[in-house]
């Protein structure tokens, strides 16, 4: 058998070395946290072409749809710090538009090895809505205090009776009100209220009317 030519050789050596070292190198830290079951539970994935129908309680001929025109996964890291480092979130972004004045809302998942941290933000007619919450590992919704979150294990609405339902209260500091949003298992959410912050008031409540999650 003829022997391997030196020059070959040290080829070889070089590139199984050059393998170890990557070995050594590369990422142990858990590459995928994933959401907890409690944050997928009241924010399902919603994919492209998902649709919302809300009302406004007090003008029933204000109805309007919300769509999912995008949805997105990456990473986010801290400052300069890169995957392996491990200082890094997964981040799940949703882009939503209402169909009548295209006004848009975005919703953000970050998820982390501390908690998920969820925050939902965007306009209806010139009004603001808005709210977030975190999810701890052990499964706690973590809210702004202790009695803004309300866990119900029904709840009426347009005529539809929704199981499993949390309300979560956010304070707007700058008009002094609080802003309520409710989300149901398997849905999102199913109420939630609009503010105008130049006038510090609260706008409006919107109900859900139907849905297609897909």
């Amino acid at each position: 058998m003829k022997s391997i030519a030196p020059l070959k050789f040290y080829l070889f050596l070089i590139a199984l070395f050059a393998t170890g070292l990557y070995s050594c190198y590369k990422c142990h830290k858990a590459r995928h946290y994933g959401q907890q079951q409690e944050t997928r539970k009241y924010l399902p994935r919603l994919n492209n072409g998902s649709y919302f129908v809300y009302r406004n309680t007090a003008d029933t001929t204000d109805v309007d749809t919300l769509y999912v025109v995008q949805n997105s996964d990456t990473f986010a890291f801290h400052f300069a710090e890169k995957q392996c480092d491990g200082d890094y979130f997964e981040r799940q972004n949703t882009a939503l538009v209402f169909a009548k004045d295209r006004d848009t809302v975005t919703s953000t998942i970050n998820s982390g090895t501390a908690e998920d941290d969820y925050a939902m933000h965007g306009s209806y007619k010139a009004s603001t809505l808005f709210s977030y919450y975190s999810v701890d590992p052990a499964g706690n919704i973590l809210t702004t205090t202790a009695d803004a979150l309300k866990k119900l294990p029904t709840y009426s609405i347009a005529g539809n009776t929704y199981n499993d339902v949390i309300s979560v209260t956010t304070p707007v500091y700058t008009i002094g009100k609080q802003l309520v949003v409710y989300y149901a298992a398997g849905i999102g959410i199913i109420q939630y209220d609009t503010y105008d912050e130049e006038n510090a008031v609260v706008t409006g409540t919107y109900q859900l009317v139907s849905y297609s999650i897909k």
